[in-house]
């Protein structure tokens, strides 16, 4: 157990240095405040809990009156009642435990929610940082085609080079803007989703430049059994049975005769009366709420250990899933480690190889660096998820 706390204090305090960073502990908070599903959520568990409370108050004292004419030789009759009904004293007790493990556990459902919504805001954020990475790459191609292009341009006119040339870069050039004008779109959707999920409050996404800098857990095993614990939905279902045993006892009492206390006044004939009323309900009908009950216990049981189990196998293939991409991406890093864009440009200028030859080796070069890209996206967003319980 010290080893886990030990393995997440680690981790917390490498999220929380990214996230100072860039501001995603500030920007989380805010989305919190705003996001109209926690909203939503928040008044619907208040709501079911009202609904909960209404149900174990008393219900509303019986009023009656009645009017009864007879004969002239026997006159009218007149009675007046009112009366109070309760369940056996038990069922009130055990509705209220009811209730307070209810609330608990919608707690748990919309602290579910809420880790939820953290880890959808950081996989956009995630593909805003992506969507921009790749953008500086292609606006430096941009910058690098128009450099030569104007180099070129100039050796055209002294019979250097062909128009075959100029229409190589010209093309290279289109290729480039369309791809700036796709990821552009993108990021400008990227924006619009981020502003939804901030309830609909405007966010500038120039300020998510970097990644979350966290790291894959040290032991799995541990983490595992850290998750499975403190897992919200986890926790939920085990609140709900936790709730359906004090149902079964509420449902147990409920069985017992009900009772009814009241006052009467009537008036016959002059004759005034006042008294007290009493009365018992035999719920003879009601069994089938103990069965009920303790249905929705074995239900929420079997829920508890099957979402266990899939936190536990989905844990599993994120942590062997971020070790590929982490694998992957070394391999990248010792591949693209040498200067080669900036060799090869240094060759084209020492006339060593042609036009057509620097733009194939270059797009050789952008394609794997834009690989690279994707591999270190992937590897966050799979390191998001795996990191969604520390958030």
């Amino acid at each position: 157990m010290n080893n886990i706390r030990f393995m997440v204090a680690a981790i917390a305090t490498v999220l929380a240095q990214c996230l100072c960073a860039v501001n995603y502990a500030e920007f989380l908070l805010q989305i919190d405040e705003n996001n109209t599903e926690l909203k939503a959520m928040s008044v619907r568990n208040m709501s079911d809990l009202d609904e909960l409370r209404a149900e174990n108050s008393l219900k509303g004292p019986e009023v009656d009156f009645s009017y009864m004419f007879g004969d002239h030789a026997v006159g009218n009759k007149m009675e007046i009642g009112a009366s109070q009904s309760f369940e056996w004293l038990g069922v009130y007790h055990s509705r209220n435990k009811v209730i307070n493990t209810r609330h608990e556990s919608l707690d748990y459902q919309y602290e579910a929610l809420r880790r939820d919504i953290h880890t959808r805001v950081l996989s956009l954020c995630a593909e805003i940082v992506w969507t921009s990475k790749q953008l500086d790459l292609y606006s430096s191609i941009l910058s690098d085609i128009d450099s030569l292009t104007v180099a070129y341009s100039k050796a055209f006119e002294y019979g250097e080079v062909s128009i075959l040339d100029i229409n190589k870069l010209k093309i290279e050039r289109v290729s480039a803007l369309r791809s700036i004008r796709v990821l552009e779109a993108r990021r400008a959707e990227l924006q619009v989703n981020l502003t939804a999920a901030n309830g609909g409050i405007p966010i500038s996404v120039d300020v998510f430049d970097e990644y979350p800098l966290l790291q894959l857990p040290s032991s799995l095993d541990e983490y595992i059994a850290y998750a499975t614990e403190k897992d919200p939905m986890a926790l939920y279902y085990k609140k709900q049975s936790m709730a359906d045993e004090y149902e079964i006892s509420a449902a147990k009492r409920s069985l017992m005769p009900s009772f009814s206390i009241g006052y009467k006044y009537m008036n016959e004939l002059g004759d005034k009366f006042n008294g007290i009323t009493a009365g018992i309900s035999l719920p003879l009908y009601s069994g089938n709420s103990v069965k009920a009950a303790r249905g929705r216990k074995t239900a929420n049981n079997i829920e508890a250990e099957l979402w266990s189990k899939t936190v536990a196998e989905n844990l599993a293939k994120e942590y062997a899933t971020a070790k590929s991409l982490a694998d992957e991406l070394v391999t990248y890093d010792t591949a693209l480690s040498g200067d080669n864009i900036r060799l090869l440009h240094k060759a084209l200028n020492a006339g060593q190889i042609s036009l057509v030859e620097y733009l194939l080796e270059k797009r050789f070069y952008i394609d794997a660096l834009i690989e690279r890209l994707e591999v270190e996206y992937l590897y966050i967003q799979s390191l998001n998820s795996i990191n969604r319980y520390n958030y």
